[in-house]
């Protein structure tokens, strides 16, 4: 199951980088705790990509230390309040099995809800899970129907992935052109694998 490991670090990196994390300083976190400590969701959101990353730590004095239960906490209280991208993060935690025992089917409940708020990482996780029978059936149709929701809403990840579906035929007719077509779409947003996918092919 290491590949699968990968797959998601993959993710989490993409994740990190859409995040709002560097909106968190020194002098506003005292105010965005505060505000998630008193019910604010986006707040939330914000404490858990934090402590995820270290960047909490980091603005404490005491090192860029992550910590995982600290960051499922808050992005659990996120998720009851409908913020889909906390959903996909909690899928990524119990997907990888950070500072949790790791749990395939929780980790597919989680990215089905984030999936279902339309967050384009969570549909590519999905995606992911249904191609791989993790956590739930192998199920090669509905790994192409979410990678293409993902695809479609401009994830180059899931550019890519659906590329490789139509390449290979997987939950639909295979189509080499389709399948360049979603590679340089991927590759135009400077996605590296893409870029290889496309040499390959020529």
């Amino acid at each position: 199951m290491a590949r699968t490991i990968a797959i998601f670090v993959i993710t989490f990196g993409i994740s990190l980088l859409l995040g709002p994390a560097g909106a968190l300083s020194q002098k506003n976190t005292p105010d965005i705790k505060q505000k998630a400590e008193q019910g604010d969701a986006e707040a939330q959101f914000m404490m858990g990509i934090s402590y995820k990353t270290g960047l909490a730590g980091m603005i404490a004095g005491t090192g860029a230390k992550v910590d995982y239960k600290e960051a499922l906490k808050w992005f659990t209280k996120a998720a009851e309040q409908g913020d889909g991208r906390a959903c996909n993060e909690i899928g990524l935690i119990y997907a990888n099995g950070w500072d949790v025992r790791k749990d395939p089917k929780e980790a597919f409940k989680w990215f089905h809800e984030s999936a279902k708020h339309g967050i384009a990482p969570g549909m590519n996780n999905l995606g992911r899970l249904y191609e791989l029978g993790y956590g739930t059936r192998k199920n090669f149709g509905e790994a192409f129907k979410w990678y293409r929701k993902a695809a479609e809403a401009g994830h180059a990840e899931a550019q890519v992935n659906l590329g490789t579906m139509y390449l290979k035929g997987l939950g639909v007719t295979e189509d080499r052109k389709q399948a360049l077509d979603w590679y340089r779409k991927a590759a135009e947003k400077g996605n590296a694998e893409a870029k290889k996918k496309m040499e390959l092919l020529k």
